[in-house]
This record gives structure tokens, sequence and C-alpha cells, in this order.
């Protein structure tokens, strides 16, 4: 017999974030100056958090960058630029101080626009030397983003490129991270990869070779970065993000690759490169490289290039908001620009930073955008000066920037008392206090009392109107956030595009840093960052989110509420609840309540610190189809206390807890999935709750009550074509009933075709869990015979023991690929809420 389990304790597969968290924790050690390095230890990070306008300054760890030309490259905004001086030139950054040997190195890197015409731009991450002496991994990006990956040598300007693979198709302002691997000195052992940062790392390598040469580079070294253009056409400037360079004793490992060729290599800005051979075909439009599958989200800010109406009201940060609004004479805020437009008017932001809580005034069909090419960011955030050094502190006098603290969505309510349902997690007691500071761009963590203060954290003494903090803000830049929300928008059928929007003071009560409450509005191309509680909130009907990324918000990235007809396409959230609340009962990548008729597609959920997408409490009708859920606390789907949902060619891959969760609620249809390393597998759970105890809340308060279409029973589940392996929990799939009411053949109507896959015999314990009888609770099944035995589910299903049935890309191997003639033909209710699955086709698992 199984335990009913409600909540299970979650495990973490964020491995980035952890990384990143380590590189953070000993950013102060002294850097090693000899290979003698521990594997695993950091040898260089920087965050690109820091400021310059030449060069690129210090690293967070290793050291100060050469640059050369001397004035190469800048650091603002997050991120690091770089570009070749010239068409036939090169611009390098290198950490000269680092003593590299057996390490791996990664940096992101982001195009804010793809080469223009026949321009090729070429970008070499290289590790153990310089830009003369050293090993590389160089990513050759053409104008149509198709990309070519090469592993070389460098030795004394010449390149030795071991092998030439297909890169990752690129994407203006969306980033890819670049990875070179070394280990040992005879042979070397050389590896890399390439892969969207904000999709799944490939666990293998793309390409690795073994150098036993005499020219092979043996000691340790630098690291750095290197742009070419090519020498006909124009520059392609690019920016850099994150790099993190680590010890390792994990050699690539070696495949047998074709005889190196050698080929000069550009040391001045009149030689051409020697790179490899151009490609013969370009990758077609959507390759799936190394189980990747979508690139959703944003592209950067200012990279939008939207036609501009020739009526259009227009604001820039030189404006004034007593002018007429015409592009020579613009307005400083959003706010009075929208105010002065008309129905089916266009405002139009000029690039800069705004400081504004900004209205989006109630005339109908209005669009706000980004003018073409320029970055406009809403910032909640200002610089703060004027710090006193009191003690082993720093305080800030007469500071007023106070902050709704209330841990619910109930303003001045306290937190619940519910066990498991509490939003504050002891171990995070100030996570709904909106107050943030950054410094150097690094933000601090709060504290509850002014004696608490030690480097890196702060206090909000509201009694002494002071900002009291631990780190020195000597010649730093320090910031806070002083506002609430970023935009209200109050126009019907309005489109809001390319704006960014950061560090926000939101409360939880004030429901997002972005919100609107009225129908039909879009919003496309919007980047939604740091904010302290939700990201993005819409409580209306027929509103479109399309290419929003939602990261690092404090609670939530996605909330929606009373909203009917929602459309999510594309949106990547990832991050959220960057402040640590509970998991229960809201947290983390989306949560959609109380609406009906939404569909969500193309997104992707990547390591948030709460549950998945989460559909709760009256949802009727959704579709949830094509998306990407990956490395999330919690469970990767929730579906609860609702009815009607197709969750249909999806990817959960490394989520905490189970990776699809049906919980009272009917008529859900899981066809086709790919779900791999999750916490748990394929949960369907019935509780104590009925939609007729109306005392209970939930309901959906617009139609009668208790509502016939939402008993909240779990009822007519069909689960079809799914793979489902390597479960971490004690079950592949559950079908269980703690209140007793049901058994599971009343809750899954359907269960075929699906090929399930355990470790060995005992891992998972059970194959299934099932209810087979009213009133017996539940039962495990350690074999998959056992369980078809006693529940005539899965007839047709297959169970593999051992080795996985898939590839690194998530494919099916070589050995299983024949076995999708188990499947069930593709339903035509599933082919129209997923349209890449062909209707009557047999299909095991996601499309690629």
């Amino acid at each position: 017999m199984t335990t009913p389990i409600r909540h299970r304790p979650s495990s973490r597969h964020k491995a980035l974030l952890v990384a990143m968290a380590a590189a953070l924790a000993i950013a102060s050690l002294v850097l090693p100056r000899t290979s003698a390095v521990a594997a695993g230890q950091i040898i260089a990070h920087d965050t690109m958090s820091h400021g310059e306008s030449k060069g690129w300054g210090g690293a967070n760890s290793g050291g100060v960058y050469t640059a050369s030309p001397a004035d190469a490259g800048a650091v603002s905004g997050g991120t690091a630029s770089l570009v070749s001086p010239a068409p036939g030139g090169t611009a390098v950054v290198t950490l000269n101080s680092v003593r590299a040997q057996n390490a791996t190195s990664r940096i992101d890197v982001l195009l804010p626009s793809l080469p223009a015409g026949n321009s090729k731009v070429y970008i070499t991450h290289f590790l153990r030397g310089t830009d003369l002496n050293s090993y590389a991994a160089m990513m050759v990006v053409s104008s149509d983003g198709t990309s070519l990956l090469v592993l070389e040598r460098i030795r004394n300007g010449v390149e030795t490129k071991f092998s030439t693979v297909t890169g990752p198709r690129m994407a203006a302002g969306r980033p890819t991270t670049l990875e070179v691997s070394l280990a040992g000195t005879n042979p070397v052992q050389v590896g890399i990869k390439a892969w969207s940062t904000a999709g799944r790392e490939p666990t293998g390598w793309a390409a690795v070779a073994s150098d036993s040469s005499a020219g092979r580079v043996t000691a340790p070294g630098a690291t750095g970065v290197d742009v070419y253009a090519s020498k006909s056409g124009t520059v392609t400037p690019v920016r850099f993000d994150n790099l993190l360079t680590r010890a390792t004793t994990t050699a690539p490992e070696n495949s047998t690759t074709p005889a190196p060729s050698s080929t000069p290599r550009p040391t001045t800005p009149t030689t051409a490169p020697a790179t490899t051979a151009e490609p013969t075909t370009a990758a077609p439009a959507g390759t799936a490289y190394a189980g990747q599958r979508l690139h959703a989200g944003a592209t950067a800010p200012g990279s939008q290039s939207y036609g501009v109406a020739a009526n259009a009201k227009y604001v820039a940060t030189t404006g004034s908001d007593a002018g007429p609004g015409t592009k020579a004479s613009p307005f400083r805020t959003i706010s009075a620009a929208t105010r002065a437009a008309r129905d089916g008017g266009t405002v139009v932001v000029r690039g800069g930073v705004y400081h504004e809580q900004a209205v989006v005034y109630p005339h109908n069909r209005l669009t706000v955008e980004a003018y073409p090419g320029e970055a406009v960011w809403l910032d909640g955030s200002q610089m703060v000066s004027g710090w006193v050094k009191s003690g082993s502190t720093w305080v800030k006098n007469g500071w007023t920037a106070f902050f709704d603290a209330s841990p619910t969505y109930t303003k001045g309510a306290p937190d619940g008392t519910e066990e498991n349902w509490t939003w504050i997690n002891p171990r995070y007691p100030m996570a709904s206090h909106p107050d943030q500071i950054w410094v150097d761009g690094t933000a601090l963590r709060q504290v509850a009392t002014r004696t608490a203060v030690t480097a890196g954290t702060f206090f909000v003494d509201e009694s002494a109107k002071q900002l009291v903090m631990g780190s020195d803000p000597t010649n730093r830049k320090v910031e806070a956030s002083t506002l609430v929300e970023a935009m209200s928008i109050r126009s019907k059928n309005s489109l809001i595009r390319g704006i960014g929007v950061r560090r926000y003071a939101t409360s939880i009560p004030g429901m997002g840093a972005v919100t609107t409450f009225f129908p039909g509005v879009t919003f496309d191309n919007m980047t939604i960052i740091d904010n302290a509680a939700t990201g993005l909130f819409t409580g209306a009907s027929n509103v479109t989110v399309k290419n929003v990324t939602v990261r690092n918000n404090g609670l939530l990235g996605l909330d929606a509420n009373h909203a009917d007809g929602l459309t999510v396409k594309s949106l990547l959230s990832t991050g959220n609840n960057s402040q640590h609340f509970n998991t229960a009962p809201v947290s983390g990548a989306m949560k959609i309540t109380t609406s009906r008729n939404v569909t969500v597609t193309d997104s992707a959920f990547i390591n948030n610190n709460g549950q998945g997408p989460w559909f709760d409490e009256s949802v009727y009708n959704a579709t949830f189809s094509h998306n990407d859920v990956v490395g999330n606390e919690g469970n990767a789907l929730v579906f609860e206390l609702s009815d009607r949902l197709i969750a249909a060619d999806n990817v959960f891959t490394n989520n905490g807890d189970d990776a699809v969760a049906i919980m009272n609620s009917g008529n859900a249809t899981i066809w086709n999935n790919t779900i791999i390393g999750n916490g748990g597998g394929i949960d369907i759970t019935q509780d104590y709750r009925r939609a007729s105890d109306l005392r209970l809340p939930g309901h959906d308060r617009r139609r009668p009550v208790p509502d016939p279409t939402m008993p909240w029973i779990v009822r007519n589940v069909s689960v079809a074509n799914n793979i489902v392996s390597q479960s971490k929990g004690e079950y592949i799939l559950r079908i269980a009933d703690w209140s007793r009411g049901f058994t599971g053949a009343q809750m899954v109507s359907r269960s075929e075709g699906n090929l399930l896959h355990r470790a060995s015999a005992a891992t998972p314990t059970y194959t299934a869990v099932w209810s087979p009888h009213v009133g017996a609770g539940s039962k495990g099944y350690a074999t998959l015979r056992d369980y078809q035995s006693a529940t005539e589910r899965d007839s047709s299903s297959i169970l593999v023991t051992g080795a996985s049935p898939l590839t690194a890309n998530l494919q099916l191997t070589s050995q299983y690929s024949s076995r999708a003639s188990s499947a069930l033909p593709i339903s035509a209710d599933v082919a129209a809420a997923a349209p890449r699955l062909t209707q009557g086709a047999r299909i095991l698992g996601a499309s690629h």
C-alpha cells in the first residue's frame, strides 16, 4: 500500500543556477595561480553587472581584462559588448591572470541583430592561453542565423581545426551559451558545445578531439573571447554575459576526428580570417540541437523595429509633458503621451531609462511601442547616494520609500495557518517585503533587524527613516527600488510591445509590475525582470501574451485570473520566485485561475524556484501544447480543481516533483509528452474537495455555484503515447483517490500506448499505483504485468528496464524507435490542440 502524499519535499534540478550561486559565493577568493586546482572550483566568473565605458574592467573573479584594441568593448546594462574594429578586423578581451589547465569555460553570447547581407561574424571563446596560443570554440554566424561550431587549436596564430559541425540557429536578442572544455596534456582532450541559454544544456558534446601532436598547448593559461568580422560586409556587434570557468578532472569523451588542417589565424585588422569552410546547406528553421526545441521569449530591448505611424505621439527622456508630443518636441512620460493620444493612436517611446509608474489611458486600440532599434526600460529603481558610515554599516538618512509587505493577495491580512499552505517559508522571512537594493548590479538580501546587517545585506528602518546596508558603497553604484508599479494598461484592445520593465517594488496585493483589467490587450516582445513580486498580471478577457520574457521576479512570472480567452505563446518564464516563497499556494513560473478557454503554446518554463505552469480553481477548457518545462523546483504542470485539459506535445524534464499532476480535475487528455528525470511521473489524484461544498474557495462566482461543468472530480482522464522515463519518485504512474470514493477505473477512462522506463527493477518502487476498490485506498504494482492484470489498462504500453530509451536529444534510441507502432493513432482533438502531431499518426512522446 502507498501512503497518501499531498506535498512531497522537492528536490532541485537547476544546475546552471546552482553553479552561478556557487560562483557568487566564492567570488572574493584569491585566484589560483597554478594548475593544482580542485575539480569544480571557480577559476573565473563574471556576471557583467559592473559598468565600463571602455574595455571590460575587472571580472567578479579572475582578474582584470586586457583588451585589444585597448579601448575595445564596454560593459553596461548587465552585459558586455565587443565589436570588430572594421571588416576584416578582430577585437579581443583576455583574463591574462587566469591560469586554467584542466577546465571547462562557458559564456553567453547574444547578437542584438544578425549579420547584414553577406556578412558573417566569428565569435571565439578560448581557454588555456590567448587568442594566439590556446584551444578554442568558435561560432560562425551567418545573416540567416545559421551557425557553424569549430573546435580548434591556435598555435602562434595558426589555426588547427579538429572538427566543424552545425551549430544552433541564432536569433537576434536571444542568447546562446558557448562552452569549451580541456583536460590532460598528452593527449589534450578537447570538447565544445553550444545551446540556447533558455533551453536545456546538451548532455553530450557537439564535437570532441584528442590532440597528441607536437604543437599541442600544455601549459596553464588565460581565457577570453574575440570577435572577427568577415572582410566583405559590415561589422556585427556582439554582447556577452555570465562567464564561468571552473576546474575539472573529467575529459570530454573522445571520438575519432578528421585529420586537422592548419591555416593562418588573423593577427591584425588587415588579415583575413582563416575559418572553416562555408556551409553547403543551411540548417532549417526549427532544427533541434541536443534536445532543445524552443526559442521562446522576447528579443532584447533595442533589437525590435516597428513601423512608426505618421500621427504618433513621441516620448523621450529629454522631453516635456508640456510639449505637443511630436518627434521634435516629445513628451517626457508615457502617461502624458497616452493621455494625449486618441482611439487607435500610437505612442512611440525613444530609447532610454524611464523612472515612471506609467498609466496607459483608456483610449481604445492604443499602441505603445519602442522606437525602432532603441532600448526602452521602465525602471523602478534609482541611484542612491549620500551614505554615511556607522560602525560596520552604511546609512542613508531621510529614506521614505516604504512599501506594503502583506504576505497574501489581501492587503493587511496575515499569512495563512493551514499546514503546507502558507506563503512565507521560515527560511526566507522577508520574502514579501518589496524593498530591493543593488550594488554594482548585484542584489543584496534584506534582513529583519538592524543588528543582522552584514556584508551583502540591508535593512529598512522605517521608524528612523533610514536605509542601512552592510556593503561599502564607496566608488560603487548603489540602486534601490522606489516605485511600485511599472505600467497599468487601461485601454481596451491595446498593444504594448518592445518595452523592458525592471526593478519595481511590487507588493503581492499589487498583483504585478505590469497589470491590466481591460479586455483585448496584447503584450508583445516585452522583457519583465527583477521585480519584487509578480512580473505580469492580467485580470481581463481575450488578452494575448506573446514573445514575452518574465525572469527573476520575486514571486511569480505570469499571473492571470478571470482571464477567459487568454492566449500565451512563446513565453519564457525563468528564475521566478527568486524570493523563495513556499511552493504553495502561489509561486513559480505561471499561475492561471478561474478562467475559461485558455491556450498556452510554444513556451518555455525554465529553472523557476517553485511550480511550473499551474491551472487552478475552476479553469475550464485549457490547452497546453508544444511547451518545454525544465528544472522547476515543484511540479512541472499542475491542473487542479478544474475541468477539460489537453496537455500534448510537451517536454517535462528535471523538475523537482511530478511531471504532470492532475488534482481533482476531470476530462484531462495527456497525450504524446516526453517526461524524463522528474521527481515523479504522471500523478492523477482525488482528495476530499468537491465543488458541491460551497464553503471551499476556488469557485467561479461568475457562474452558477456549484457549476455543473466543474465538479472538481477526476473523471474521463486519457493517458496515451507518453514516454515516462527515470522518475525519481516512488512511481511512474499514479491514479489514487485519497477520499476513497472512486476507483482508478472511474477516474482514468483510457491509458494505452505509453512507453514507461525504470532504471532498475526496484527504481522507482512501483511501475504504477492504482485505487482498485471504493474505500480500499491505493495499491502499488511493482511490475507492468501485475498492473495490467489488475486494472485492464496499458495493455499496449511498454516497460523498459535499465538503460534509457532516449538519446541526449530526447529522441528514442534506434533500439526503441520502431516501438511507435504500439502508440495509439493521434486523435482529432489532440491534433487540433498540437498541430505538430498529425491526426492518425502513431508517435511516441513529443514532436521534435
